[in-house]
């Protein structure tokens, strides 16, 4: 798919984030690769983990992405939540462009998608 030069698009072009789809992204070989995809939000769901520095309890956000029949998860870590709020509560049954690390979840027993301090979140 083409994008057009957006700033979300020319964003993930200056911070030298590889556009992968999902079905790169559960590829084993992509652990560890900075990555952004294009895809369907399907589900959103809110959870909360303790932090092992502080003790408290943060909270994170489960996104379930989709593109044609491949299914992927991405995990927006507190600071994303708190970076990109209004973003994040709008994001279901949208079209997005997300930016994060390619990471193998033991959880999940497959690669996700998890957000870093650069994470972009852009509504297409």
């Amino acid at each position: 798919s083409t994008l057009d030069r957006s700033s979300a698009a020319s964003d993930v072009y200056k911070r030298q984030v590889s556009y992968l789809s999902l079905h790169d992204v559960l590829d084993p070989a992509s652990d560890g690769r900075r990555a952004a995809v294009c895809a369907s939000v399907t589900e959103l769901s809110e959870h909360t983990y303790k932090d092992r520095t502080s003790g408290e309890r943060k909270r994170f956000i489960k996104l379930t992405l989709q593109q044609n029949n491949d299914v992927a998860e991405m995990v927006c870590w507190s600071e994303t939540c708190e970076a990109h709020r209004e973003e994040i509560s709008a994001l279901k049954d949208r079209i997005v462009i997300v930016s994060g690390m390619v990471k193998y979840s033991d959880y999940s027993g497959t690669n996700n998608l998890q957000s870093t301090k650069s994470t972009i979140i852009h509504i297409v």
